[in-house]
């Protein structure tokens, strides 16, 4: 049997409100049931089209509720998941000594220009002078 590793396993079941068991196999609420109940069996594999399976112990649930709860989950986790590396890979980047430091090397401080005074007519004057007239009303 292929699928998620032990640790995305208990991952997969704390998001499902369940408990990982001993054969790799996800038991945790199925739908509209308590948060103790562990009525529902997951269990994942590549193979499989979905790449799971899911069972309800239960003969008045319908196959498809089960999967909908599984499919809800899973997509969620591949979000998070996908987020986590994508925020990885940015810190990979801009780190120290990363491809950043070597594409867009420091510029020494003296390399960089004067300020410009601001002029009439210019945002930062014009921001300036918005604040000068909200101080005045609020005095």
């Amino acid at each position: 049997m292929t699928g998620p590793d032990r640790g995305e396993l208990e991952r997969l079941a704390w998001l499902l409100g369940g408990e990982l068991t001993a054969n790799g196999a996800v038991r945790c609420p199925g739908p509209d049931r308590p948060d103790d109940d562990r009525i529902m069996v997951v269990r994942f594999d590549d193979r499989l089209e979905d790449g799971f399976i899911a069972a309800c112990i239960a003969v008045d649930y319908e196959r498809d509720a089960c999967r909908e709860i599984v499919h809800a989950v899973l997509a969620q986790h591949r979000f998070e998941h996908a987020a986590a590396e994508a925020r990885d890979a940015s810190r990979r980047y801009w780190a120290p000594g990363g491809p950043a430091d070597r594409k867009y090397p420091v510029l020494p401080s003296k390399a960089w220009p004067e300020p410009v005074p601001a002029v009439a007519g210019s945002t930062a004057v014009a921001i300036e002078d918005a604040n000068d007239r909200l101080r005045r009303r609020r005095r």
